[in-house]
């Protein structure tokens, strides 16, 4: 299990109290969506789903959205927040792939994933996502700017934020064979990759 997803194993029954909170802004994150001209989005793959909250939004649209994490701890927390819906929750390692076939999702999404990620992580990623995306992959993330308080927790979190905003955009377009970068708001920047 690679130190990223330990992390987040561990802190899983902490992070849930942040559900509901979540669960709204992902919510006005969808609702933002609807008006930058996607390709349809009816089945969809959530990679890193932690609680679930995004799924749940999803399934609030009555969009099939399944979830891989590999952090056995968050899987559970996103089934006991998920009960009383159809979601299927995975847990699966990055590092070997996933049990999908190719081009299985319409659209892949990730909330708050890919910058946690080491460089070599992020490579096996964006090889997945495009594996398993038919139309875009979409990265709701961390602006360039966040608040004092985003970066407090990234570097308690020690994941690799701080280097992956020098680089994401380059790593974006060698992997990616279009790009466009959507300010949400102050704190978050919703990316939206075509495979």
């Amino acid at each position: 299990m690679n130190r990223h997803v330990l992390l987040f194993h561990s802190i899983a029954p902490l992070y849930r109290l942040f559900f509901n909170f979540q669960l709204r802004r992902y919510r006005k994150f969808l609702k933002h969506l609807e008006h930058v001209g996607l390709p349809a989005c009816n089945k969809v793959l959530d990679i890193g789903f932690g609680t679930g909250a995004l799924l749940k939004a999803l399934d609030e649209k009555n969009i099939t959205a399944t979830g891989v994490d590999g952090a056995k701890n968050m899987v559970k927390t996103a089934r006991k927040k998920l009960k009383k819906t159809n979601i299927d929750l995975f847990q699966a390692d990055i590092e070997k792939g996933f049990a999908f076939e190719d081009k299985t999702f319409d659209c892949v999404f990730s909330c708050y994933v890919v910058h946690g990620l080491n460089k070599n992580l992020r490579r096996q990623y964006y090889k997945e996502a495009k594996r398993l995306a038919k139309h875009r992959v979409i990265l709701y993330e961390h602006s360039n700017k966040p608040s004092l308080l985003i970066k407090i927790a990234e570097l308690l979190e020690g994941g690799e934020y701080f280097s992956f905003k020098a680089v994401k955009l380059a790593e974006f377009n060698e992997h990616f064979r279009d790009v466009t970068s959507i300010q949400m708001n102050r704190n978050v920047t919703i990316h939206i990759l075509k495979p």
